[in-house]
């Protein structure tokens, strides 16, 4: 499971961060680049969370294509 986190460092636009189910960092992800990214991991069927700095988390399972 992949998690993403919300960054916000003050100025915009925003990043996100992405760690392994280690806790290993990933990469980072531009704002406008991170439906492209979770796009891809739908596609791939990896699970993941977004971490909003909001606290709110969101879960996605992926799902096998029938």
């Amino acid at each position: 499971m992949i998690h993403l986190f919300e960054i916000d460092w003050g100025a915009q636009p925003f990043y996100w961060e992405a760690y392994d189910s280690q806790n290993e960092y990933m990469c980072t992800i531009e704002a406008n680049e991170l439906e492209e990214y979770l796009d891809n991991l739908r596609s791939d069927g990896v699970d993941f969370v977004l971490h909003t700095q909001e606290e709110y988390d969101e879960y996605h399972v992926a799902l096998p294509s029938v």
